[in-house]
């Protein structure tokens, strides 16, 4: 299915099925994913447009590849809530193309596998990966991708994961990966993974909070950066209730 974004509004995205996604030139808009079936996303997006892309994802499997040209800017909010596998792949294409992605990964009883690459094409590119992820006796495994070609000079490539384990029949596993053939440029990750802090869980409970609520109350705070970044009070909502049911 093909989907064209020509206006600067507000788009809901088809969901069930495969779809291609353009977004013309000029283009300033929001784009609302909500998808529980396993399908293929494609987009491209033309010179010049501002995107700003939420997606609650409960499917099992499913696969986005990201073109973004000539100083376009793509800013994802995604959240995954079933284990499976995912993978997202970015193409920065043109000069001053950036892509930023925060992104929420709750697990219970499951096992989840997620690949997420991003290869700066171009000069004075720009990527943010930020991932938040618990584990409820579950199993996740993410591998984060940064990709910067030679002479692709001022482009900057950042990763950063956070994870909570919840149980102890639970792991986090991340793989950051940087593949750099310049070297002006700027590319780090960083990584940490723990259980809950006991200090805090005991300094909750102590003022009368149950144990199932303080960590609720911890989580929500770890998950704050995603959560406020979200207009959306409807997809806020949402998400609020679907983290829940992971905790």
């Amino acid at each position: 299915m093909d989907f064209i974004i020509d206006k600067s509004q507000e788009y809901i995205i088809p969901s069930n099925t495969d779809i291609n996604i353009l977004v013309k030139k000029n283009i300033t808009a929001t784009l609302i994913e909500k998808n529980e079936s396993n399908r293929s996303i494609n987009i491209e997006i033309d010179e010049n447009s501002n995107i700003n892309y939420l997606i609650i994802d409960k499917s099992k499997d499913s696969n986005k590849d990201i073109k973004i040209n000539l100083n376009s800017t793509l800013n994802m909010i995604t959240s995954n809530f079933n284990g499976g596998n995912k993978n997202i792949n970015v193409s920065l294409e043109k000069e001053n193309s950036t892509f930023n992605l925060k992104s929420i990964i709750m697990m219970k009883d499951e096992i989840d596998n997620e690949t997420i690459k991003v290869y700066h094409n171009d000069k004075n590119t720009t990527s943010l990966i930020e991932n938040y992820i618990t584990s409820n006796n579950a199993n996740v495994n993410i591998d984060v991708i940064g990709k910067i070609e030679k002479n692709m000079s001022n482009s900057n490539c950042v990763q950063k994961s956070r994870g909570i384990i919840l149980s102890n029949n639970s792991s986090i596993k991340i793989k950051p990966v940087l593949l750099i053939d310049e070297f002006d440029v700027s590319a780090n990750h960083g990584c940490a993974i723990g259980k809950i802090d006991e200090e805090g869980l005991y300094y909750l409970m102590s003022r009368g909070i149950s144990k199932k609520d303080a960590e609720m109350l911890i989580i929500k705070g770890f998950l704050s950066p995603i959560l406020n970044s979200l207009t959306n009070e409807e997809m806020k909502n949402e998400l609020v209730m679907a983290q829940d049911s992971k905790l």
